[in-house]
């Protein structure tokens, strides 16, 4: 008896996956997710075949159509599936985190193989320009401020690191004031929750409303908030007079009660003034 062993038949090659993508989505995504996820990150990197369907992954992982369509829709959403059409034809592509953090997010013009990633994993300050490393610690020290309080580290999603990107690009912010407004934003008296899109949107009114684009700008305006405020409280109305409050009643009476409440003050007046003569 003769035994052999096909290497034709096994595949002995390594597609690399992103310790980012370990690090903040494998706690997050659901079985069917990270499956398709997985399967198509392995179909982008090595690009065995040109086209892969939705019915491909779904006979190759056991699942339904609906199933791998739910899948991928839940990672365009989070930023790191992007859909497009070619010739008639959805193509999904698949985002590097890595370049995500540091603000690349264009699409590849040459869409051949890609080139593989290093075996060790990458130091982001080797490659990044002094913006991008920037932008790299703020969100960094974004992670250990959101993570304050929690048994866990908290990540930064793929959709709202882009989301930082929009907000520094369009109004031109530096990212030290970024993660500065921040913190005032999540203890803001405005700030009812301290979700991401909801503190983000208070820091882009301040710039966009406000003009506001430094430290001190903010200070200033936070400052002059505090005491606008503590005059309002400071100019409190004293108690009600007698009568208000069965003016104030007779406000929330429907127009009959209003007129028949009208004619009996009246008449206790009239018997006023007949001084007792009743």
């Amino acid at each position: 008896m003769k035994l052999q062993f096909d290497l034709s038949s096994v595949d002995f090659r390594v597609t690399p996956v992103e310790n980012l993508f370990l690090q903040t989505y494998l706690s997050l995504a659901d079985g069917n997710a990270l499956k398709v996820y997985l399967y198509g990150w392995k179909a982008a990197y090595q690009a065995e075949r040109p086209t892969l369907s939705d019915g491909d992954i779904a006979q190759a992982l056991s699942m339904s159509d609906e199933e791998v369509i739910d899948a991928l829709n839940y990672w365009i959403d989070q930023g790191l599936v992007e859909e497009d059409r070619q010739e008639g034809h959805p193509v999904f592509r698949f985002k590097s985190i890595l370049l995500l953090y540091a603000g690349i997010d264009e699409a590849r013009e040459d869409e051949s193989d890609p080139a593989p990633l290093p075996a060790e994993d990458p130091d982001p300050a080797t490659f990044l320009s002094p913006d991008d490393r920037a932008r790299k610690t703020m969100m960094d020290d974004l992670e250990d401020f959101l993570s304050e309080g929690h048994a866990y580290r908290v990540r930064l999603k793929a959709n709202e690191i882009q989301a930082i990107h929009q907000v520094l690009n369009t109004y031109k912010l530096s990212p030290d004031f970024y993660l500065y407004a921040y913190k005032k934003a999540v203890n803001h008296a405005e700030a009812s929750s301290r979700s991401f899109n909801y503190v983000t949107a208070i820091v882009e009114n301040w710039v966009r409303f406000e003009g506001i684009t430094d430290k001190e700008a903010l200070d200033k305006f936070l400052d002059k908030e505090a005491r606008d405020k503590e005059g309002k409280e400071g100019r409190r109305p004293g108690p009600k007079k007698e009568g208000a409050e069965n003016t104030s009643q007779s406000k929330k009476m429907s127009r009959k009660d209003r007129e028949e409440w009208v004619k009996e003050a009246m008449e206790k007046s009239r018997r006023r003034s007949l001084r007792g003569n009743e």
